[in-house]
């Protein structure tokens, strides 16, 4: 009988029935905990006159950074464009690139049908299951969740599809910076109560997502990523909000004099509104560089940047279409307000 349940989980599970030892976990995003309990690794679980044993977890690889792209399922030509430039340099062992896009299930069948051809192909490409539409706070925290369960990393960027980054840069200055309680992009400051950090290009010390990820069952979600991460925020001490300018946050393909920009890398770290037309010319630019070190700009405190508070209050947005109540996490809240987020349409 034990033989015979563990190759059913073993089935669930994806783990080879040759092996005798049993790792039960958890769905990750469906939170499957009703039929076995969490339970500490290496030890004997024994559930209805049965005995099971919990593998014990291969160690956790060690990276930098994680890079967590989302992309709209339709969005294959802004995907493309990364494949075909900076996310080259996801190459190295201390990073990992993933585009995440939202669940098979959700998808018209012809849709699904390119995407998971896409995903055999390129292996970068993962599936959430996550309510389609304006659910980026659950997003958020699914992809931290799964970014927890599969590495140990320094810090995790959550970034829209349309950024061309410097990799390159962005890697040699991760170690520089602060690593504990680090809040980094480009820092909203034109309202009291909605002092926040653009969910486009989010970078989070790796402490922090430990520290959410942990408290899951007592997070608030709402629609929007960046309301969502700054309610989080104002529950943890000491945060070290750092603005950084060199995220280009305004639409870089509507500024001609980028097509033509030298020294790109030295100047800047991401450029958000890079659709694929954009993202090779850059990509042609910034490959000329040839910089083994670079400058290392100090943070400044938010303070002599911000006169506003860093308290988020998310009623000062004032009612829709950004302001809405945020719900328990754990609820898995719908909020209507559209069906798919595309993105812009400009390419």
């Amino acid at each position: 009988m034990v033989r015979a349940a563990y190759d059913k989980i073993s089935s669930l599970v994806h783990i080879p029935t040759q092996e005798r030892i049993l790792f039960l976990r958890g769905s990750l995003d469906e939170n499957k905990t009703d039929k076995f309990a969490r339970m500490e690794e290496g030890k004997i679980f024994r559930k209805e006159n049965q005995t099971y044993f919990i593998k014990r977890k291969d160690k956790k690889t060690r990276l930098k950074l994680i890079v967590a792209i989302l992309s709209a399922p339709i969005r294959f030509d802004r995907r493309e464009g990364i494949r075909r430039t900076w996310m080259n340099q996801c190459s190295s062992e201390e990073v990992v690139c993933r585009f995440f896009t939202d669940s098979l299930s959700d998808m018209e069948p012809n849709v699904r049908s390119v995407l998971v051809n896409e995903s055999a192909k390129y292996g970068d490409l993962e599936f959430m299951p996550v309510p389609k539409g304006y659910n980026f706070g659950l997003r958020l925290l699914w992809l931290m969740e799964w970014s927890v369960e599969r590495y140990e990393f320094d810090f995790f960027l959550r970034m829209d599809d349309d950024y061309f980054v410097c990799l390159k840069r962005l890697l040699f200055e991760i170690p520089f910076r602060p690593q504990k309680r680090l809040y980094w992009g480009y820092v909203h400051c034109e309202v009291e109560g909605l002092v926040r950090i653009d969910e486009g290009f989010l970078l989070l010390s790796g402490d922090l997502v430990l520290e959410f990820t942990s408290k899951r069952d007592k997070l608030l979600c709402h629609p929007f990523g960046d309301q969502t991460i700054a309610i989080w925020i104002n529950d943890v001490q000491d945060v070290i909000f750092f603005h950084d300018p060199r995220i280009f946050h305004d639409v870089s393909a509507k500024v001609p004099e980028f097509k033509s920009l030298s020294k790109m890398c030295l100047k800047y770290i991401s450029l958000h509104g890079s659709y694929l037309h954009e993202m090779l010319i850059y990509w042609e630019t910034s490959s000329k560089e040839n910089h083994s070190t670079y400058w290392v700009p100090s943070i400044q405190p938010i303070s002599n940047l911000c006169p506003l508070s860093t308290h988020f209050d998310w009623r000062a947005m004032g009612g829709p279409p950004y302001g809405y109540e945020p719900k328990p996490c754990v609820l898995k809240p719908l909020w209507d307000i559209g069906s798919m987020h595309r993105g812009r349409n400009m390419m």
